[in-house]
């Protein structure tokens, strides 16, 4: 039943209201109230713990929600919205710039926020859910796949992310936070010690790792990227003492990795990986008819001996 109520309206624990329910600004709810599908509110409302929503309700700007509240799928949520502690959202539900969200808080898949949004320790998130620039979350937040953030992010420690996740420049993540495979960094990014990166991800100039970083195979970094001890590249067992990345060399015009370790030098070129060895007899055989591409790879070999 369609029910419309004006503004400032108060309402007791407990109370119960159909689908396309309406109501005005500055209304309040006590705890436990629950609401159909398709309620609309205006701003300003406040509702007490564990109030529960159908899908595709619409809230205004600055509603503020008790703990372990629930929501549908597709809810709408204004700027400046709040929440308390473990409430949960259904996939697809949207949010403005902002909103603060209380620990371990869940949401679906296909989330999407706004700019400056906040998140307590615990969070977890679907597939595909979107951040604007500068939103900030708490110690252990787990993500899903190709989730995306925009510039200036911010992670506490041991976040988890899932594959094909994207940031934006200036993110900056806490200690020993780990990523799935092809995830890609902006810009001048920033790791704290013990972080774990999975095949294939990609680093814009500038980035820092802190000490103990580890990163899978066919990773790519921009120039200007600087390495804490103890990294470990390609997933070897093996510590990497010293890292050099040389450009533009070869058939590929692509960049060739060099990873120096307590036994050997490593070399990553396109799909090749193995010793500096294994590498120049590799060259010598790919190349042995082009005296262009196999020069300009033997004095690479040749500088990366002397400098490493």
């Amino acid at each position: 039943m369609l029910r419309g109520f004006g503004k400032r309206c108060s309402f007791g624990e407990g109370c119960s209201f159909g689908e396309w329910c309406s109501f005005g600004e500055w209304c309040s709810f006590g705890e436990w109230c629950s609401f159909g599908e398709r309620c609309s509110f205006g701003e300003k409302c406040s509702f007490g713990k564990r109030c529960s929503f159908g899908e595709w309700c619409s809230f205004g700007e600055g509603c503020s929600f008790g703990k372990r509240c629930s929501f549908g799928e597709w809810c709408s949520f204004g700027e400046g919205c709040s929440f308390g502690k473990r409430c949960s959202f259904g996939e697809g539900c949207s949010f403005g710039e902002w909103c603060s969200f209380g620990e371990e808080c869940s949401f679906g898949e296909g989330c999407s926020f706004g700019e400056r949004c906040s998140f307590g320790e615990r969070c977890s998130f679907g597939e595909w859910c979107s951040f604007g620039e500068r939103c900030s979350f708490g110690e252990w937040c787990s993500f899903g796949e190709r989730c995306s953030f925009g510039e200036r992010c911010s992670f506490g420690e041991w976040c988890s992310f899932g594959e094909w996740c994207s940031f934006g420049e200036r993110c900056s993540f806490g200690e020993r936070c780990s990523f799935g495979e092809r995830c890609s960094f902006g810009e001048w990014c920033s790791f704290g010690e013990g972080c774990s990166f999975g095949k294939r991800c990609s680093f814009g100039e500038g980035c820092s790792f802190g000490e103990g970083c580890s990163f899978g195979e066919r990773c790519s970094f921009g120039e200007r990227c600087s390495f804490g001890e103890g990294i470990k590249y390609e997933g070897m067992s093996e510590t990497t003492l010293r890292f050099l990345k040389i450009d533009r060399i070869g058939s590929r015009l692509g960049c060739t990795y060099f990873f120096k370790t307590a036994t050997d030098i490593y070399v990553r070129c396109g799909c090749f990986f193995g010793t500096i060895a294994d590498f120049e007899k590799k060259v010598n055989e790919t190349h042995a008819r082009n005296k262009k591409y196999r020069k300009e790879y033997i004095e690479a070999i040749k500088y990366v001996k002397a400098v490493m």
